[in-house]
C-alpha cells in the first residue's frame, strides 16, 4: 500500500474492503498479490494449528460399529443366505517377482522400516478381513492376493453396474491404467478399487487392509457411489472420508474386543488423517516453506492425537478389567449373621417342617 494513503493507518478494516477503497494507491500490485501480503501473517498464525485441531476433534469421535446400510438397488432378500468371501491367490510371475525384489530393497535395508510379510497373508489377517467383509455384506467384493490380471480387471470394470458408466469409463479407465503400469505384486500395496470392486491384498497388515475394506463399505452405502468417489478425491472431502473410514475401523476393533488391532488403528491410521489435512493447507498457504512445514506437522499431529486416544482407551480398558468391576462371588453367611429365626430343613421321617424362634 502507498505510504501516503491514510487508510493504511486503520488496520481494523478487512483486506478486501481496504483494496476497494484504496485501489488507486496500490500502484502496480494486483488484488491477488496484495491480498496475499495482507493475509499472510493471519494465515501463518491461525492456520498453524489446523492439522492438530482437525485430528484432536475429528479423530476422537469414534462412533459405535454398525453394519452396512445398502441402498435399495443393492439390497438383497433378507432370507437369502450370505455368501462366503472368496480369496483368489494369483499365479507367480517370474518377471514381476524380480521387479518386486528390487522394489522391496529399501524396506529391507532401512532399519526402522516396518517389516510386513509381502505377497502372502497370515491366517489371522485372512480371518479378520473375511469377518469384516461378511459382517458388512461385502462378500461380492473381488479379493485377491498377489494377482496381476489387466484383462480380468477390464472385465470387472465393465461389469460393475453399481457405478455409472460416465465415472467407470473416465476415472475407471485411469485406475485401470495405473493398475497396468504399476502392478500391485511389484509395489506391494493394499488397495480397494471402487470402479472394479477389487480389494488387493499384497501386504500382511490387518490395519491397512481393514482401512481399504472400510472404504469399500463406505462406497457401497452411497446412493451415488461414483460421484462420492470422485468428490472424495478433492481436498476437504478426502479428509471427511478419511475420518469416517478410520472411525469405522476403530469401532470394529472395539466391537471385536481386539486391543492389538485397535492400538494399531491409533498408531497407523491417525497419522493418515493428519496427512489428509495437508491438501487443504496447501491450497491456502502461499509460501513454499509453510507448505513444507505443514507436510511434517500434519502426520505428526495425527500421531500425537492417536497416542492420546490410545492412552485414554488403555485407561478405560484397565478400569473395566479391575477387580472392583468384576462380579463378586457369593460368600457363605456366618452363624452370627443369621436372623432370629431360621428354617430347619425338612426331615424325610417327619411329615411337617418345624420352626424355631429366637430369644
Amino acid at each position: 500500500m502507498h505510504r501516503k494513503c491514510p487508510m493504511h493507518l486503520n488496520p481494523q478494516l478487512p483486506p478486501a474492503l481496504m483494496w476497494i477503497i484504496c485501489h488507486p494507491c496500490l500502484g502496480n500490485d494486483s488484488p491477488d498479490e496484495w491480498a496475499k501480503q495482507a493475509m499472510q501473517p493471519i494465515l501463518s498464525v491461525h492456520l498453524s494449528l489446523l492439522p492438530i485441531m482437525i485430528c484432536l476433534v475429528g479423530c476422537t469421535a469414534t462412533s459405535p460399529f454398525h453394519r452396512t446400510q445398502l441402498p435399495d438397488v443393492l439390497r438383497r432378500d433378507e432370507n437369502e443366505a450370505k455368501k462366503r468371501v472368496e480369496i483368489v491367490i494369483g499365479e507367480r510371475h517370474p518377471v514381476l517377482q524380480r521387479l518386486a525384489y528390487i522394489a522391496e530393497t529399501p524396506a529391507r535395508i532401512v532399519p526402522f522400516a516396518p517389516k510386513h510379510s509381502r505377497h502372502k497373508m497370515s491366517a489371522a489377517t485372512t480371518e479378520t478381513i473375511t469377518s469384516y467383509l461378511e459382517q458388512n455384506d461385502l462378500s461380492d467384493v473381488y479379493v485377491c492376493v498377489n494377482e496381476y490380471d489387466p484383462a480380468g480387471e477390464w472385465r470387472r470394470l465393465t461389469a460393475n453396474r453399481s457405478i455409472g458408466p460416465g465415472w467407470r469409463y473416465s476415472l475407471g479407465i485411469l485406475s485401470l491404467a495405473q493398475y497396468t503400469l504399476l502392478p500391485n505384486p511389484v509395489f506391494g500395496g493394499n488397495q480397494f478399487n471402487p470402479f472394479t470392486n477389487r480389494l488387493s491384498m499384497d501386504l500382511d497388515d490387518p490395519v491397512a487392509l481393514l482401512y481399504e475394506a472400510a472404504y469399500a463399505k463406505d462406497v457401497r452405502a452411497r446412493n451415488l457411489p461414483g460421484t462420492y468417489v470422485a468428490l472424495s478425491m478433492l481436498p476437504g472431502f478426502s479428509l471427511v472420508r478419511e475420518i469416517h473410514t478410520v472411525n469405522d475401523v476403530a469401532a470394529f476393533a472395539q466391537a471385536e474386543e481386539d486391543w492389538e488391532l485397535e492400538k494399531g488403528v491409533y498408531r497407523k491410521l491417525y497419522p493418515r488423517i493428519g496427512s489428509g489435512s495437508i491438501p487443504i493447507v496447501m491450497v491456502i498457504l502461499p509460501l513454499w516453506w509453510e507448505q513444507a512445514l505443514f507436510g511434517v506437522i500434519g502426520p505428526a499431529s495425527g500421531y500425537v492425537a492417536g497416542r492420546i486416544v490410545e492412552s485414554r482407551r488403555q485407561g478405560e480398558i484397565a478400569s473395566i478389567a479391575s477387580p472392583s468391576h468384576e462380579d463378586r462371588s457369593i460368600t457363605p453367611i456366618s452363624v452370627e449373621q443369621l436372623p432370629n429365626w431360621v428354617l430347619i430343613p425338612e426331615d424325610p421321617t417327619e411329615p411337617e417342617v418345624s420352626m424355631t424362634s429366637g430369644p
